[in-house]
Formats: structure tokens, sequence, C-alpha cells
């Protein structure tokens, strides 16, 4: 093993779709100038699916270092810039909610 592989899942609420695009080539950005992301594995930040409650984009890399270690450093410092660059375009990290309807009597 030479790198360890970074590979999420992120979802933004479906009323901040539209900024989908500007976040996704600011992810793709953040990756391919990041010194600690292996540039000879080209990484892949891309729209995956339209679910329910939130709209998912997928994060996959691979670390320049295999020592554990140094890759959760490297990937929670990638994870905070991602929800920065979420923050900065007006969006929300999406989270599952339940909507109840209770009956009202009168």
């Amino acid at each position: 093993m030479t790198n360890r592989r970074i590979n999420e899942v992120i979802g933004i609420k479906y009323l901040d779709f539209s900024n989908m695009p500007k976040i996704v080539d600011a992810v793709r950005e953040l990756l391919n100038l990041h010194q600690d992301i292996d540039h000879s594995i080209e990484p892949v930040v891309i729209l995956i699916d339209l679910n329910l409650p939130f709209c998912d984009f997928f994060v996959y890399a691979f670390t320049n270092t295999k020592e554990w270690r140094e890759f959760l450093r490297v990937k929670e410092d990638i994870l905070y810039k991602i929800s920065e660059i979420i923050d900065k375009n007006g969006s929300s990290i999406a989270f599952p909610t339940t909507t109840i309807d209770l009956d009202q009597k009168p």
C-alpha cells in the first residue's frame, strides 16, 4: 500500500441545488491543489445522486501517505475545507429529517 483513499458522499439540501456546480468545481480545485493528495491518481468530485431529502456529490481521492494518523489529519483538513466551501456558497450540508403531521381535532 502506498497511500490511503478518501471516499466520501456529501449531501446538500435541495433548496441549495443551484449552488451545486460551484461547490463541485471548488472541491475539485481544492483536491487538485492540495499538497497532501496524490495527483498521479486523478481525484473525482461529481454529482452522483438526487435522493429524497438531499442531493449527493462524491469525493474520491488518494493521499500521499499510508500512515494512519497522517491520513486522518489530511482527511480532516479536506472535510473542514469542503464544509467551508459549502458555507461560502450559501448552502448547507444536509441531514436526514422527518416531518410528522399531527391531526388537529376540533
